[in-house]
């Protein structure tokens, strides 16, 4: 029989190792909530071949400063989070999707606006941004939505 009364057993150290070693990796993991979450980014307007200004959210950049995020479709609702926004000229505005089959059509917006939106539907995790330049409202629906009421608007100041 093995004496242990000198020294922690090999079973107890092996705990409080892997118990640390867990402890470690999760502390980076959690966020108090004050802090700007990083979204897509690179270029505020990247420009695929149908003129719409989107990104796949891959580029890692961030939109803290000066941006704004609409949620679509958020928890599977068929909505956007916020319904109506207010930004100033020159704010570049997220639309994250939280669930499928969303897009995001403008229905009516000011003169001089050349906003195309995000027609072709999307799922869960893509992004799309749009740097919005001219003052007014723009009202936007996501169209296999539509008649349940997805709408969305937005106000540049």
């Amino acid at each position: 029989m093995t004496d242990r009364s000198d020294g922690v057993s090999r079973r107890t150290f092996v705990s409080i190792a892997a118990t640390s070693a867990a402890t470690a990796a999760l502390a980076g993991c959690t966020s108090s909530g004050d802090e700007a979450e990083p979204v897509d980014g690179g270029d505020d307007n990247q420009s695929d071949n149908g003129g719409n200004d989107q990104s796949n959210g891959d580029d890692g950049g961030d939109t803290s400063s000066g941006g704004s995020t609409v949620i679509v479709g958020p928890g599977g609702a068929t909505s956007f989070d916020p319904e109506e926004l207010t930004v100033s000229t020159g704010t570049t505005v997220t639309f994250e999707w939280d669930s499928d089959f969303h897009n995001v059509v403008p229905t009516s917006q000011p003169d001089g606006a050349n906003w195309s939106g995000q027609k072709e539907t999307k799922n869960s995790g893509f992004t799309y941004e749009y740097t919005f330049e001219v003052a007014g409202t723009y009202e936007y629906v996501c169209e296999p939505h539509e008649s349940a009421g997805m709408t969305g608007t937005i106000v540049v100041e």
